[in-house]
C-alpha cells in the first residue's frame, strides 16, 4: 500500500495515482501530510510514502522511481516537459478563484473525496481548501497584469496546441508507451475536468491528437474509477463525488475553520512560509529555467 498526500484538484497528484493505477498499485489518497513533512514543506503536494515508509516528494520524481525502480535523477527531457507542465498549469489554474467562481471552488472541494474518507480528512481537506483558496488569490494578484493580454481560452489553447502537435507524431509523449510525460499531463487533463474549470473542456477539444491520445491513455485506466477527464470525451462521463453527508460535513467544517480565524490563519501563513523553500513547489522549475 502506498500512500499519497494531495487531492483530486491538483494535477501533480492525480499524475502520480494515475501512474499508481496504471502499474496496478494501490495508492491511498489523503488530504493531509505528516507531521514531519509539514514543518519542511508545509502542504505542498504531491508526496508519496511506500509500503516501506520511504518518503519522496515531486510527481516527476515519483513517477520516474515508479516506472525505473531507481531513484536517478530524471532526463532532462523530462525535466523540460514538467516545466512546461507548470506554465500549462498557470494558464487555467489561477481563473479557479476568478469572479464568480468562488463558491463553485468551495463546492468543488467538497465534493472530493479521500481514501479513506473519514470525518477527519474532510474537515482537514477544509482547512487545505481555505489554504488554497489563499494561494490562489495571492496568485492572481501577483499575476493579474501579464495575463490580460489574451483570454485564458487563448492562454490555454496557446499551451495546448504544443502539446497536440508532438501527439500528433507519436501515440505518447514517451513513444510506444507513456513515460511521466504521458502521466504529468494527464494529470492536468483530469485537473481541467474535475469541476473547477468547466471552460477549459471545449478548449481541449478543438486538439484532435490530443483526444486520440487521451482515449488511448483510458483504455489503459479502465480499472480506476475517479477519471474525470472522462467528461472531455462524454459530459455525463466522470465520478459521482462525495455524498450529501459528506458535503454537509465538510461545509460545517470550512465555517468552523473561518470561525477560528487566528488559528486557521497562523497554519495557513506558516504553510505558506515554509512553501517557499520547498523545490517542488508548482513554479519552483519554472523560476529555475528563468535563473539559467
Amino acid at each position: 500500500m502506498t500512500t499519497v498526500f494531495g487531492v483530486d484538484h491538483s494535477p501533480w497528484t492525480q499524475a502520480v495515482m494515475l501512474a499508481h493505477a496504471d502499474r496496478g498499485i494501490t495508492a491511498r489518497l489523503q488530504p493531509y501530510p505528516s507531521p514531519s513533512y509539514f514543518f519542511t514543506s508545509g502542504l505542498v503536494m504531491p508526496v508519496c510514502w511506500d509500503a516501506n515508509g520511504q518518503e519522496t516528494a515531486d510527481s516527476l520524481f515519483i513517477i520516474q522511481a515508479l516506472m525505473s525502480d531507481t531513484e536517478a535523477d530524471p532526463p532532462v527531457s523530462l525535466e523540460a516537459d514538467f516545466t512546461e507542465l507548470e506554465a500549462l498549469f498557470l494558464t487555467y489554474a489561477l481563473d479557479r478563484i476568478g469572479p464568480g467562481r468562488r463558491m463553485t471552488f468551495i463546492r468543488g472541494w467538497a465534493g472530493m473525496t479521500d481514501q479513506p474518507m473519514t470525518p477527519i480528512s474532510i474537515a482537514l481537506r477544509a482547512l487545505l481548501c481555505w489554504h488554497f483558496f489563499v494561494l490562489l488569490s495571492a496568485g492572481r494578484a501577483a499575476l493579474n497584469t501579464s495575463r490580460q493580454s489574451r483570454s485564458p481560452e487563448a492562454h490555454l489553447n496557446h499551451r495546448l496546441t504544443a502539446w497536440n502537435a508532438r501527439l500528433e507524431e507519436t501515440p505518447f509523449l514517451g513513444g510506444d508507451a507513456p513515460s511521466a510525460s504521458d502521466y504529468g499531463l494527464l494529470g492536468h487533463m483530469e485537473c481541467m475536468s474535475s469541476g473547477l474549470t468547466d471552460w477549459a473542456i471545449p478548449v481541449v477539444s478543438e486538439h484532435p491528437a490530443l483526444l486520440a491520445w487521451l482515449q488511448r491513455m483510458h483504455a489503459r485506466l479502465t480499472h480506476h474509477d475517479t477519471l474525470y477527464s472522462r467528461r472531455i470525451l462524454d459530459t455525463e462521463a466522470g465520478p459521482a463525488g462525495a455524498g450529501l453527508v459528506a458535503r454537509a460535513w465538510f461545509a460545517l467544517w470550512v465555517v468552523l475553520w473561518l470561525a477560528v480565524f487566528p488559528l486557521s490563519l497562523a497554519i495557513i501563513g506558516f504553510a505558506l512560509i515554509q512553501r517557499i523553500g520547498a523545490a517542488n513547489r508548482t513554479g519552483g522549475r519554472l523560476e529555475r529555467s528563468m535563473e539559467r
